[in-house]
């Protein structure tokens, strides 16, 4: 008892002389702000290159002051491209949207590449990702973030195909990442190596090529048009074998499970740099037809450039753009009809339309040797005189002109002054399927296929095309001009 009345007088003394601080606490003292404590330790290890440290505290610190934004700073010092030099694997890597880290590996194996691109939430300084590749192996990876670099880790467990990645281990030094991704330089070669052997969609993809889809091409016969991402350049891309059929759309023979590179379009100063400044004419070099100012599958053939009518004559500058396919890839007789499309009676049309533009023109050939074609053509409302074209076959050069009736060029009349090869004998091939063949007079309900049942007229009441096709609509029953678009009824 004695023991703590002392204890209680000392108590009380030391208040008295020492003051309530030896005792209690002041009363306006704010608790210690854990948080605060926290955040501080972050920004003190940001200054001292402690990232990793840095990230972990932020993370945990969402919503308190700007740690959010101070992680997002940390997170933007990893993003970019990386690239590992022995082992051929290259990694784009970024962190958006708070703590969403997307990934895209690619992997160069026997000159082929594997692809990942995932997405997956990051737990602070690590990332883990299940993965299905470009050739369907799957398995897990992960990319961990250290002080001045991220290392990645791959585990392959199935296997879908001989081209893998399979495991492994690599490290990036943030020194070394580049803000640009990397990807196959594209010039001359690497395109003409698209025509000079088959070259697939799946090809494509494991070069490394962003390649995108971009409309169907004529009536989605199997043919479609891709474009290489972040480029000009597009391909016209088949379901089907061209070069073993000379069927436009195909058949169960020559289908392929990997779509095949057909055609070509890119800028004049990629392709053929040599032609800046001379005439837009169509050319062919070393078996491979190039054609300015063309456009994949804007005509009504499963693989052409556009109508060589309507190419206005002009010089070729940097940035025209040039279609072009070789002998090579899709044959010789399929060649043989471009060029002559082309190159030979496009010639002398083209030839025509210059000369006389508000013409509606009809040809007829006149000869046709090993050396040279001989090819009238008229206006068949009459309008325009009729001129005759001796055209090289071999330089594709006009080497004759003449302009006047067909009987003073050959002695001989060959048609009529009236006759009218559209209307009075349309001889058409069906534009939906290529199949139906009519010789009879059209009328004004138009052609009715006896394959596929598509109603059409070969003609346009809108735009006058040469080579307009109007396809009947089931909607309103109105003929589509598949040249200007216009809707018409006869």
């Amino acid at each position: 008892m004695a023991i703590s009345v002392i204890a209680v007088v000392m108590a009380i003394a030391g208040f008295l002389i020492f003051g309530t601080d030896l005792v209690f606490k002041k009363a306006d003292e704010a608790p210690v702000d854990q948080q605060l404590t926290q955040y501080n330790e972050a920004v003190a290890c940001m200054e001292k290159g402690e990232y990793a440290r840095a990230i972990e505290l932020f993370y945990n610190l969402t919503g308190y002051k700007d740690s959010d934004r101070q992680l997002q700073i940390l997170y933007e010092r990893y993003a970019g491209c990386y690239k590992d030099d022995a082992s051929g694997v290259t990694l784009h890597f970024q962190i958006l949207g708070g703590n969403t880290a997307n990934i895209d590996i690619t992997s160069v194996v026997d000159g082929k590449q594997i692809r990942i691109t995932e997405s997956s939430l990051c737990q602070a300084t690590k990332a883990t990702f299940d993965f299905n590749d470009s050739e369907n192996n799957q398995g897990t990876l992960s990319v961990q973030l250290n002080d001045n670099d991220l290392s990645l880790d791959v585990k392959t467990e199935t296997t879908m195909s001989d081209l893998t990645i399979g495991d492994l281990t690599i490290s990036f030094k943030i020194s070394d990442k580049s803000d640009q991704p990397f990807s196959e330089e594209i010039n001359a070669d690497t395109l003409l190596g698209f025509i000079e052997n088959k070259t697939t969609l799946r090809n494509l993809k494991q070069r490394g090529f962003d390649v995108v889809f971009v409309s169907a091409l004529y009536n989605d016969t199997g043919s479609s048009c891709y474009k290489i991402n972040n480029t000009d350049i597009q391909l016209a891309i088949f379901n089907f074998d061209i070069s073993k059929s000379d069927e436009y759309y195909g058949n169960a023979d020559t289908s392929v499970d990997d779509p095949i590179v057909f055609g070509v379009s890119a800028p004049a100063e990629t392709i053929i740099p040599d032609y800046v400044g001379k005439a837009n004419d169509p050319v062919v070099l070393n078996d491979v037809l190039y054609v300015p100012d063309g456009n994949l599958g804007q005509n009504y053939h499963v693989l052409d450039f556009g109508d060589p009518t309507w190419i206005e004559k002009k010089k070729i500058t940097e940035k025209t753009n040039i279609c072009f396919t070789s002998k090579e890839l899709i044959g010789q007789e399929h060649f043989d009809e471009l060029v002559d499309y082309y190159c030979i009676s496009g010639k002398a049309t083209r030839e025509y339309m210059t000369t006389y533009p508000e013409s509606f023109p009809a040809t007829e050939i006149l000869e046709d040797t090993n050396t040279y074609r001989t090819i009238s053509v008229y206006d068949y409302k009459g309008n325009y005189p009729m001129v005759t074209y001796k055209i090289n076959k071999q330089t594709f050069q006009i080497e004759e002109r003449y302009e006047g009736n067909n009987s003073d060029w050959s002695g001989e009349n060959v048609w009529e002054e009236e006759y009218d090869p559209v209307l009075e004998s349309p001889n058409v091939w069906c534009p939906n399927c290529g199949v139906g063949f009519y010789t009879t007079g059209i009328g004004n309900d138009g052609l009715t296929c006896s394959e596929c049942g598509c109603v059409w007229l070969p003609m346009c009441n809108v735009c006058y095309g040469q080579d307009a096709v109007s396809i009947k609509s089931a909607d309103d029953g109105q003929f589509v001009c598949n040249k200007c678009g216009g809707a018409w009824n006869p």
